[in-house]
Order: C-alpha cells, then structure tokens, then sequence
C-alpha cells in the first residue's frame, strides 16, 4: 500500500521527509539512508553487509512481485466475473448485450475499480523496491571504488614510510 499524498490518493511507496530518503512496505517505514550509507572509516563493515542487504532487500522486492501478480489475477477474475454477471442481467432484461457495452459497464463498477486501484499500488511499491535494488548495485561498485582506493592509499603511504625510513 502507497503512502497518501497531501490530497490523500495513493502515492509512491518512495518519499523525501526531511531529507532522508524512505519507503513504506506493508505499513513498516525503512530509511533508505541508512541502508545504503557507506562510512568510509569501516569499509570492511559495510564489504561485509552488503551481501545482507542485497539479500533483504531482493527478497522483499520478489516477495512483492509474487504478491504482485497475485493482485494482476485476482483482478483479472473479479473482471471476468463481473462481466458474466452483466451479460447475464442484460440478458435477463431483454437487453441484447455485446462486449463494448458490458466492458464499460465493468469498468465502472467499485470492485473491479478497487482491485485495478490495488493492482496500481502494488505495481508502484515493486518498482520502488527495484529502484532500491538498483541503488544497492551502485552502493556494491562504489564500495569496490572505495576498497580499491583505499588500497591504493595505503601502498602509497607504506612507501613513503620506507621511503622516509631508508633517507
């Protein structure tokens, strides 16, 4: 379920409060901050979190894309069935129906509009979830960036102390 905009409609599950990045799955708020903040003083922390937050974060956005398409057939049959059931009174009224006018006519009733409207939602919470994905894919090369700088800086240190030892 999104979060409400100011206007209360369904939002995307991101947002920016006060700066911090956050998102909203299934009523729990993650800060997007600190999952994805890197502290340059203890590299080999976060080398060593990455893979649990790789794995949290995949398994929470295939656990939402499951639920996903659960959402897309459950909709999908209330349409289905909303339909028989138009076709079914127009007939039972004379009415010869066809389908233009009973799609129509689905489309427009509150359950079929409530199921699109969750169908909606879930799709915006998995996309965010991708994005966060994404984001912990750019967090993995620029730790690999940074261990590889960091390493760089340390051989060139080390040399200047044998260096200046040696003179």
């Amino acid at each position: 379920m999104g979060t409400m905009d100011r206007k209360g409609r369904g939002g995307s599950p991101l947002r920016r409060v006060k700066d911090i990045a956050s998102i909203v799955i299934r009523g729990r708020a993650y800060v997007l901050d600190d999952e994805l903040r890197i502290d340059r003083d203890d590299l080999e922390a976060a080398f060593l979190e990455q893979p649990l937050k790789v794995a949290f974060w995949g398994g929470l956005h295939r656990r939402e894309l499951a639920l996903l398409r659960e959402r897309e057939e459950a909709c999908e049959s209330v349409r289905h069935l909303y339909f028989r059931q138009v076709w079914e009174e127009l007939e039972a009224r004379g009415a010869k129906p066809y389908d233009a006018l009973v799609w129509s006519i689905v489309h427009n009733a509150d359950e079929p509009a409530r199921a699109r409207k969750e169908v909606r939602e879930q799709k915006r919470t998995v996309e965010a979830l991708r994005n966060v994905v994404d984001a912990l894919e750019h967090r993995k090369s620029s730790l690999i960036n940074l261990g590889a700088s960091s390493r760089r800086e340390n051989e060139a240190l080390t040399i200047r102390k044998r260096s200046e030892s040696d003179g």
